[in-house]
């Protein structure tokens, strides 16, 4: 048991692991976008999920104890491919779509060990099953182990594995590790017998359709939450670095307590499930209020998806199956559903609605499997009182942000007793209960306006999240999440003069307006509303790289910057990276602005995205990084990665006050002449070259953003609140 346990967790822990290291080979290759790391996903999840249909096909057409030592000649035969030799990848010379690219690349590199690794957790769970252990009789705790090895990869790579090895170490050190697996796997092939069963016995299937429909939406149900509340922190609760970790090691977590030997799980959290289902759905709308304590945001989300993931997994572990064929069908059934919530959060709903409705069609559909219950013993019709009920529930959550618009503890006390006590008579018929997040998805619209107070002039949501352009006392802006991407006043006197970060008196401001440079040509990278625009005089010329395509959009549709400039303008869309490799113009200023709130385009920033700077530099061109971030401190480990390039650095952080925002820029130049009018005229701070060795520079094979956190940012969130009041 104890080497069919290290066997699960050693391949859980590098199937993750790898799944971390091969997104981060493609970025440099393809690019820093989302897609890159959304085609990497459904490669991983389908792969696990071929990997889950192998094993019960296989286990259902050949006697186990036959075909497990072929299963160890395949698991043998994977170390022929990537384990072997170290991954490169290479974008050019392509000639198929950008995706299929992806997939046939994974495929020919990683595919044959993702595969094996894939199977091994419910491959050792049937090994069990058929072997003359003591422990054959349970063989699910297995499944614990396999996500404790998830958890633990989980943790372990940004703090351990991406803060102290490059790309080339990490790949050698799993080899080591994988190395390690095949000899346990081995000890065990040889340290565990199977008992010879016939194959009828085999083939009987403990399954209902009903339980197989429960498994599915209870598995689908659970991935939509984590997913949700990983889109809610990251976009709408605080741009704070590594924040995403949180809600996969919960949902990691709560596999780990319900599928060990011992399941724990309260029994409160399925007999109050109805408060927690309340709780959740007011908070949520808290969130998009935007006044609610950060602190408490974190707390109190990351407790209802703990309670949630546990609900779901509990309900899993409970209509497990017993015969051996069930076995691999549950976590056929488990994969399937997990695959299909993620494709619907990721891929289907940024493209059919403009708000996070994700979360709240998680919350219905854990209700909808709590009524599939009470059909099998018999329907139950809404009554009038209920309906009612649901009526009052929907009024409240439309009135209550218009009459309370900040934050009150008071008010927020009574709301939650209010909507708890409605929820109470409401569980006795889950119909009820499932009628109200039916009535609260269709009033999306009409409530999220309720509650974030805002005049939106337009929302736009895709993969890189959602778009808001909002006008609010005369001033016109583009939000991202907590993130602003620019603001305008719609005033014509002033509707000419850059706002935000990009102010006359701000850093790149006085760099553009000074005498001392004569820019001719210059390249933008990230175009926002496009505020550059304005500084532009009729001589010059500017190269907008925006990577997505609704922000052109949005600004040329909103926004009169670009149309008002005086200079030419043209727009590249797509990777800055990639578009610049394939261009041969040269710039005497590049301007580096693609960095929203933790999601840190790395390989925008690395010693060899530096030198392609330099190569499309005019003689005394600069490059200036737009770095203001109030969790991250940028300049340590850009100086010394400039420092590795042999370019002279600087940098300069200016106040803010009204419509215009603290800012801070970074930049760089191989300019003897250039560099002095910086720190001379400009009055920009040279960094200190003994301070910032010690970071080590970022490469396209090494960066790591924990290590430029600002703790001290982190901690003031705590303390610095007002738990009781906040306006």
């Amino acid at each position: 048991m104890v080497i069919l346990s290290t066997v699960n967790f050693l391949a859980a822990f590098l199937l993750f692991q790898l799944e971390l290291i091969v997104a981060k080979l493609f970025l440099p290759a393809y690019g820093g976008s989302y897609s890159v790391w959304g085609a990497c996903v459904v490669f991983f999840q389908a792969t696990l999920l071929l990997g889950y249909v192998y094993v019960h096909w296989i286990t259902k057409t050949f006697p186990f104890y036959k075909y497990a030592r072929w299963h160890f000649l395949l698991f043998s035969l994977s170390l022929l491919g990537f384990p072997r030799r170290l991954l490169v990848f290479d974008a050019s010379g392509s000639f198929f779509p950008f995706v299929i690219d992806v997939f046939l690349k994974l495929s020919f590199t990683i595919g044959p060990v993702f595969f094996v690794l894939s199977t091994m957790s419910v491959f050792s769970q049937r090994w069990l099953m058929s072997s003359r252990l003591a422990a054959a009789s349970d063989p699910y705790r297995l499944y614990a182990y396999s996500n404790f090895g998830s958890f633990a990869a989980l943790l372990s790579y940004p703090f351990f594995f991406e803060y102290y090895f490059d790309l080339k170490t990490q790949q050698m050190i799993w080899r080591g590790l994988y190395i390690l697996l095949v000899v346990v796997y081995a000890l065990a092939y040889f340290r565990i017998p199977l008992q010879k069963q016939k194959k009828e016995e085999e083939e009987k299937d403990s399954m209902s359709l009903y339980e197989v429909s429960r498994c599915f939406l209870l598995a689908a149900a659970g991935v939509m939450a984590f997913l949700a509340v990983t889109n809610i922190l990251t976009y709408e609760v605080g741009p704070i670095p590594l924040l995403w970790i949180v809600p996969l090691g919960i949902y990691l977590l709560s596999f780990v307590l319900n599928f060990k030997k011992r399941c724990w799980c309260p029994r409160w959290i399925s007999s109050k499930l109805h408060i927690t289902l309340a709780l959740s759905l007011l908070l949520f709308f808290f969130l998009r209020h935007k006044s609610f304590p950060l602190f408490l945001q974190l707390l109190g989300l990351c407790f209802l998806l703990f309670i949630l993931c546990m609900y779901c997994q509990n309900q899993l572990i409970n209509h497990k199956p017993q015969t051996k064929s069930g076995l691999t069908k549950f976590y056929v059934t488990i994969s399937l559903g997990s695959f299909l919530g993620g494709v619907v959060v990721s891929w289907i709903i940024p493209v059919l609605f403009f708000s996070y409705i994700e979360f709240p069609l998680s919350l219905f559909i854990i209700v909808f499997t709590m009524m599939m219950q009470e059909i099998e013993t018999g329907v139950k019709r809404i009554r009038i009182m209920e309906i009612f009920y649901i009526i009052v529930v929907a009024l409240t959550l439309l009135i209550w942000p218009t009459i309370f618009k900040h934050y009150h503890a008071l008010a927020f006390l009574f709301l939650v007793v209010f909507i708890c006590l409605l929820f109470i008579p409401l569980n006795r018929n889950r119909r009820a209960l499932a009628m109200i997040f039916s009535v609260v998805i269709v009033l999306m619209p009409y409530l999220e306006s309720a509650w974030t107070g805002y005049h939106y002039i337009d929302r736009v949501r895709n993969y890189y999240g959602i778009y808001e352009v909002i006008y609010e006392g005369g001033i016109k802006a583009l939000n991202h999440g907590q993130t602003l991407h620019g603001m305008q006043s719609m005033y014509p006197p002033l509707s000419r003069h850059p706002l935000g970060y990009y102010g006359h008196s701000s850093s790149v401001g006085e760099v553009l307006r000074s005498e001392h440079f004569q820019f001719k040509n210059i390249g933008a990278i990230g175009l926002g509303v496009g505020t550059f625009a304005p500084y532009l005089k009729s001589f010059q010329t500017m190269d907008f790289f925006e990577l997505d395509k609704d922000v052109y959009k949005i600004a040329k549709k909103y926004f009169t910057y670009l149309d008002e400039a005086e200079g030419q303008i043209n727009y590249f869309i797509g990777d800055a990276r990639l578009t610049l490799d394939k261009m041969d113009k040269r710039y005497d200023l590049i301007i580096a602005d693609a960095f929203s709130s933790d999601a840190v385009p790395f390989h925008l920033l690395t010693a060899e995205m530096m030198l392609k700077y330099r190569a499309h530099l005019m003689e005394k061109g600069l490059v200036a990084f737009h770095i203001s971030n109030r969790y991250l401190n940028f300049v340590p480990v850009l100086a010394n990665t400039a420092y590795v390039v042999g370019a002279k650095n600087c940098f300069k952080y200016t106040e803010g006050g009204g419509n215009f925002l603290n800012s801070h820029w970074f930049a760089i130049t191989w300019n003897e002449e250039t560099f002095r009018i910086l720190t001379t005229e400009l009055k920009w701070v040279a960094s200190d070259p003994q301070k910032v060795k010690l970071y080590r520079p970022w490469t396209d094979q090494y960066s790591n953003v924990l290590k430029i956190v600002k703790t001290d940012e982190l901690l003031n969130t705590i303390k610095n609140f007002n738990y009781f009041s906040m306006k």
